[in-house]
């Protein structure tokens, strides 16, 4: 630095004026004080705050039912200050911006988020970003959940309140008889047909998205795992691309028929007619075990805990290890079993055909108590289902509610004709199908008639209730969707 440069800084730094060190300069080195003067006053200004760039926010995950763990990553935000959070404008709470403008927040998603695209946003003064949640409220397989209680604990659609206003969104037509209870995901609906094949269709709209041949009925109700249908037929179980259904892998298996496959930690059981339960790894279709009951197994498996259960028609509940397939405990009633078993807070209930629900420890067999269904009439292929203390299972014409710890007798709903078709539970509201053609829906409380649809045949198939609509196949060879006026799934 030149003495003329450092005695200008000096000046500076003395608060001098800038002109008056202008005018003391010599006319030779104006130009060169002009530049020096600039540098100089931008050198000893405090430093300003560097602008934010633009806010940006990421979401894991990004898709769940309402009341999701979600975990809310921003960044780009002013330092220091703070962020307000909102879920389609309901606000979350704040959170503070570091040093470096970011933030990592848990929030869980609101009970009352409707099915299909939400936002999350994040306001800072007048900046702000928001990313997409996709809301879904699926129903994966044949009872919902690996326990098979055949309830959806998210729905917030319909209710007791609104569901008489239920109308047909769409039908799709098969032609053959559809035993197969449907199962949704993510936008898709997936079932079986007596036409030999299994059909992917789209939610919103009821178009076929494709369809896998089997050339064999199947009767057989879907589930979903990682991108992957599984389902039974006669003979085989086999695993379908859910986007394409596209053939993953193939296996044999005795004569399966009705037994639906239930898929938990990377395994698929199945039964069959041939007295065994079959394990499959999930990805390759590779036989695990298989483990013998005393009868041919016209059941769909409940897996709870680490330990898988079916009835089979030898009279009988039997528990295995999910594992192993290692032999846990039998109990023998007095009839045999259509039904599947439903595991419910270490409870296993099961409906025989001896007319009676039965209600074991999961971890002995033992007794709890039993229950007469229907005066005496069996309650034959409908399954129980069991929601907020209340087991709810058909019972020749009817729909029964028992007390889930007491057995006891809480209400009866009538039906048209013989209820095969096993009840599906969602916010307050039972849905069955039954012999007379007809989806009913109960009030779950009281047993009250709140709403009735007729299809063109016998209703054999379970209901599927999902990001509010009622899916169910009927033996006119059509699947129905039902939905409130003004939404869509």
């Amino acid at each position: 630095m030149t003495q003329y440069q450092s005695n200008m800084r000096k000046h500076l730094k003395q608060g001098w004026r800038l002109d008056v060190i202008y005018e003391q300069c010599t006319r030779k080195y104006k130009l060169l004080t002009l530049l020096c003067l600039i540098c100089l006053s931008m050198a000893i200004t405090t430093t300003p705050t560097l602008a934010a760039g633009k806010p940006q926010l990421t979401l894991t995950p990004n898709s769940g039912p309402p009341t999701t763990q979600v975990v809310v990553q921003g960044s780009g935000f002013q330092p220091n200050k703070s962020v307000r959070l909102s879920f389609d404008q309901q606000p979350l709470g704040t959170v503070m911006a570091d040093g470096n403008g970011t933030f990592s927040t848990p929030i869980t998603i609101p009970a009352s988020a409707p099915p299909g695209t939400n936002h999350v946003a994040a306001h800072q003064g007048g900046q702000g970003a928001r990313a997409t949640f996709k809301v879904w409220t699926n129903w994966t397989m044949f009872g919902n959940d690996p326990q098979r209680s055949h309830f959806n604990p998210y729905e917030n659609r319909m209710s007791s309140s609104n569901v008489g206003n239920l109308i047909t969104d769409w039908t799709l037509t098969t032609k053959y008889v559809l035993y197969s209870s449907p199962a949704v995901l993510d936008g898709m609906v997936y079932f079986g047909s007596n036409t030999g094949k299994v059909y992917g269709v789209d939610a919103a709209t009821g178009k076929i998205r494709w369809t896998a041949p089997f050339g064999e009925n199947a009767e057989s109700s879907p589930a979903l795992a990682n991108g992957i249908l599984y389902i039974g037929s006669a003979f085989t179980i086999v695993a379908l691309d859910a986007g394409t259904g596209k053939l993953v892998w193939k296996a044999a298996v005795g004569e399966t028929s009705y037994s639906s496959p239930v898929v938990e930690s990377g395994i698929v059981y199945i039964g069959s007619f041939n007295d065994l339960l079959y394990a499959f790894d999930a990805a390759t279709g590779a036989l695990l075990w298989t483990a013998s009951t005393g009868g041919s197994i016209y059941s769909s498996p409940a897996l709870a805990n680490g330990i898988v259960y079916v009835t089979s028609q030898d009279d009988a509940v039997y528990a295995f290890n999910a594992t192993t397939g290692a032999f846990l405990w039998k109990t023998t009633t007095n009839g045999y079993f259509y039904a599947s078993p439903a595991v419910v807070n270490n409870v296993v209930y099961a409906s025989s055909y001896d007319g009676h629900l039965y209600a074991l420890d999961a971890n002995s067999g033992n007794i709890l108590w039993t229950a007469t269904t229907g005066s005496g009439d069996i309650a034959a292929f409908s399954s129980p289902a069991v929601a907020n203390g209340i087991v709810y299972v058909g019972a020749g014409d009817n729909l029964e509610a028992f007390d889930a710890t007491s057995g006891a007798s809480l209400w009866t709903a009538t039906t048209g004709s013989t209820v095969y078709s096993s009840p599906a539970i969602a916010n307050g509201v039972v849905y069955v199908g039954s012999e007379d053609g007809r989806v009913y829906a109960f009030n779950a409380s009281s047993g009250s008639t709140l709403w009735t649809s007729v299809t063109g045949g016998a209703v054999d198939s379970s209901p599927a209730v999902a990001n509010g609509v009622i899916y169910i196949g009927s033996n006119d060879g059509r699947m129905y969707a039902y939905h409130l006026p003004g939404t869509s799934p």
